[in-house]
């Protein structure tokens, strides 16, 4: 019997699980800058070496973390449309850019330059989302909805691209002068999305899949396509 491996639901797994608990827990508090081996291990109460055997760096911890949310069950959304799967897919999205998991995000991005372990994690968490969307263009296209070479990739692209642009972009705390009540004082205030925005990213990609415009083939360009006029100087 090979007792080198870990048992499901073992020491191993419990460890892995405290620790990453331990890492979402100091990112929340102390961004990407306070996470340090020997806060992660003091929060989950294991030995530093511990931590360090199987994690030995800061973009290991992110990694692994975020890996275990990507891996995490994404129900596909079947309201029975094309714009009313975007549009819960999107506001579930806006939903989960705030609080911790915004942390997370944040530091995943700004480590992930830094080494192959965050980037490859981020491999995952996109290939899991995008497996989400082929369900819900799979429906549409059986409905009628959307044309049978959709690219599923990039209508995840299109969907999400807004709301972690708004996410990414503002900083957290609210700055003066702003009420909070409207969608301008909720993205100046750093919330990066709100209900409203992901309704609008739906409308919108629902269009551009039902034109067609997110498929796997290029369009065409145009046979006249427009150049800017020059004046000729008269001599």
């Amino acid at each position: 019997m090979d007792r080198t491996r870990p048992r499901p639901g073992g020491r191993s797994a419990r460890v892995r699980a405290a620790v990453l608990d331990a890492v979402a827990a100091v990112i929340a508090e102390k961004e990407v800058g306070g996470l340090t081996i020997d806060a992660v291990a003091r929060r989950a109460g294991v030995a530093r070496t511990t931590v360090y055997r199987r994690w030995p760096t800061r973009g290991a911890l992110i990694a692994d973390l975020l890996v275990s949310r990507a891996r995490l069950e994404i129900p596909a959304p079947d309201t029975g449309t094309l714009e009313g799967d975007l549009t819960a897919l999107t506001t579930a999205a806006a939903a989960a850019l705030r609080g911790p998991n915004l942390s997370i995000l944040r530091a995943a991005v700004s480590t992930s330059a830094a080494g192959d372990d965050v980037a490859a994690a981020f491999g995952i968490y996109w290939a899991e989302r995008t497996r989400v969307v082929a369900a819900i263009i799979e429906r549409a296209v059986q409905r009628g909805d959307a044309p049978a070479d959709t690219d599923a990739a990039l209508v995840l692209q299109a969907a999400a691209g807004p709301l972690w642009l708004t996410a990414l972009s503002y900083s957290a705390g609210p700055p003066t002068g702003t009420s909070g009540s409207t969608i301008d004082d909720h993205r100046a205030s750093g919330v990066p999305a709100v209900d409203d925005d992901a309704r609008r990213v739906a409308h919108v990609v629902a269009a551009a899949v039902r034109a067609g415009a997110a498929t796997l083939e290029l369009p065409p360009k145009s046979a006249h396509p427009t150049t800017p006029r020059t004046r000729t100087r008269r001599a």
